[in-house]
C-alpha cells in the first residue's frame, strides 16, 4: 500500500470509530476495526498484510480520541457524510 491508500484507510477507521462513539458512547472493539479494515480494503480493491492492519488499527485506536476532542463534526448525519465524500 502507498502512503495516499494507507491515510485513507485509516481516515476510514478513525471516522467509523467516531460515528460508533457517537451512536453508542463506546469505541469499536479490536475485532471490529480488523473487519472494518477488510471491508475497506475489499471494496478499494487494496491489499496489506496482517501487520501493516494490525498498526492501522493501532493507530486508529490512538487517533480517534484526538480526532473526537477536534473541531470535528459530532453528530451521526455528518459523521457518515464523511463516509461518502470523494476526491475532486
Amino acid at each position: 500500500m502507498d502512503n495516499e491508500t494507507r491515510a485513507e484507510l485509516l481516515t476510514f477507521l478513525v471516522v467509523g470509530q467516531l460515528l460508533a462513539s457517537t451512536r453508542s458512547g463506546e469505541w469499536l472493539r479490536t475485532d471490529h476495526l480488523i473487519e472494518s479494515c477488510q471491508m475497506w480494503l475489499s471494496s478499494n480493491g487494496a491489499r496489506c498484510d496482517w501487520l501493516e492492519r494490525a498498526k492501522l488499527v493501532q493507530a486508529c485506536k490512538e487517533l480517534a480520541p484526538i480526532a473526537q476532542a477536534l473541531r470535528f463534526p459530532h453528530d451521526e448525519s455528518a459523521l457518515i457524510k464523511l463516509f461518502n465524500l470523494q476526491a475532486g
